[in-house]
């Protein structure tokens, strides 16, 4: 007796199998964030404004369900610009928002409706994404087909104007805080930051130095990295590095991890197996816990904690705290209907004083110095709406996503992962609206269509380097 497989019962069972496979990988990355949460984080950043609930069971568990929900419906394979931007939200934003929400428990039992509200929205935002890319409002595909040959031949001046473009504005940020420059160490950065804001940044150079990290020198690491050129990665990590030596702003260091690991899953096809995005946060705190658990000793405990202050907290932990800051505050205290928006603020009158970042930062630390900044589902969904806005914002997601879609409808999807990096860090850490504005999402994703047909037209390309 022979048993053969058909065709697509293997392609089924290589689906299931790799779903099975993210799904293991995101209960080890929900068990290691919530281990070193309750073990780490709180314990030694509490005061910071990390809570944890008494009685959170409840809370936590549906948490849990949230995010095991929100993989069903995430894409598997990634088809589009917003496919990868869903799931850098998901890995960076979603999950640590949601863990960190019901380890928390500030509500007590009664913030269900934001862990709720979240999943609608996170839900709604890939929905609606591939919904409004589908409306014909630019360039039709059979167009732009047409234009590929002309596409070919150009001659990479646009190519040639962005990168010294982006090194002119380099160093007139390096010789304009020239003065203050320093590299400073884990233990100097918030006298860095200091220095940097006794000098005065202004809102010209902050313009400047806030498209230098997450729109130039980015988009220079995808080209560098997608055209094997090694000048070009050394230049866009010299960029950055200057910008750390203003600002000692870390998530400069979280922008070039991600960047790097992405290029290195393409190589084994991050495009079909998007899971793999769940090891940038997990190997850290894997080898953390091996040197807290095996390895033990002063040093090693040193070099561990580092690890955890820096990837975990800086790059995933702490933008869920602030969320669950955000929905401390307005729970009990006036929304703002999106008056925090410029435009609509002539509209609706804007119930503060100041910015809703050094709202947040009077609220949990009792001064307005620091600014605590938050992304999209905290910013725009619970400062201005509660759990309607938290849902309203996911439907203004995914239409942008849709747009984004439609603009990069034709790139490489290797320099496409690469490039849409930089955007979901900005929706991490800021609204949305600044995210397209100052922080020149939208430019960024022109810049994404426009650089490609540059890279695209070269027909050689140098050896593989890395």
């Amino acid at each position: 007796m022979t048993f053969s497989l058909s065709h697509q019962n293997v392609r089924f069972i290589n689906v299931y199998t790799k779903f099975l496979f993210g799904f293991a990988l995101l209960a080890a990355y929900l068990y290691l964030f919530s281990y070193f949460y309750v073990n780490s984080i709180y314990q030694r950043w509490g005061y910071f404004g990390f809570r944890l609930g008494t009685d959170n069971e409840t809370a936590y568990l549906i948490s849990v369900a949230s995010v095991f929900l929100a993989y069903l419906v995430i894409p598997r394979r990634a088809t589009s610009a917003s496919d990868y931007i869903l799931w850098l939200l998901f890995v960076l934003g979603f999950v640590p928002i949601q863990i960190t929400f019901g380890l928390s428990d500030s509500l007590e039992g009664q913030g269900y409706w934001y862990q709720i509200a979240l999943l609608v929205s996170f839900s709604i935002s890939s929905l609606v994404a591939r919904l409004t890319a589908r409306i014909r409002w630019v360039s039709t595909a059979s167009r732009m087909d047409q234009l590929g040959d002309k596409t070919l031949e150009r001659s990479g001046s646009l190519r040639k104007i962005f990168l010294w473009s982006s090194a002119f504005i380099v160093l007139l940020l390096v010789f304009r805080f020239r003065s203050i420059l320093s590299f400073a160490g884990v233990e100097d950065v918030y006298e860095q930051r200091a220095a940097a804001s006794e000098f005065g940044i202004g809102a010209f150079f902050g313009y400047l130095i806030l498209w230098t990290t997450y729109l130039l020198s980015p988009l220079i690491i995808a080209m560098g990295l997608v055209e094997r050129k090694k000048r070009l990665v050394i230049m866009a990590v010299g960029m950055l590095i200057a910008i750390y030596m203003i600002t000692a702003s870390k998530i400069i260091f979280i922008i070039i991890a991600f960047s790097f690991s992405i290029h290195v899953f393409n190589r084994i096809n991050l495009q079909r197996h998007m899971y793999l995005l769940f090891a940038v946060p997990i190997v850290p705190m894997v080898i953390a816990l091996f040197f807290f658990n095996f390895l033990g000793g002063s040093e090693v405990s040193d070099l561990a904690t580092f690890v955890i202050d820096q990837i975990v907290i800086r790059g995933i932990a702490i933008q869920g705290m602030i969320f669950n800051l955000y929905v401390e505050f307005f729970s009990v205290n006036q929304l703002t209907y999106y008056s925090h928006v410029t435009g609509v603020s002539l509209f609706v009158d804007y119930p503060y004083d100041l910015p809703i970042g050094r709202i947040i930062s009077i609220y949990a630390y009792g001064h307005p110095n620091s600014n605590a900044n938050s992304g999209i589902w905290a910013t725009d969904g619970v400062a201005a709406g509660g759990p309607l806005g938290v849902i309203f914002i996911g439907v203004l997601l995914g239409a942008f996503l849709g747009f984004v879609n439609r603009i990069t409808k034709n790139v490489g999807h290797e320099f496409l992962s690469i490039a849409m990096v930089p955007l979901a860090m900005l929706m991490v850490n800021v609204s949305m609206f600044t995210t397209l504005s100052s922080g020149g999402g939208f430019l960024l994703v022109l810049l994404v269509r426009w650089l490609w047909k540059d890279i695209a037209a070269k027909e050689t390309r140098p050896k593989r380097w890395i």
